[in-house]
């Protein structure tokens, strides 16, 4: 699992 969350996770934290 990369450093960054799964896209699911990304789009909660608003990373994507």
């Amino acid at each position: 699992m990369p450093s960054v969350p799964s896209a699911k996770e990304g789009r909660k934290m608003n990373i994507c």
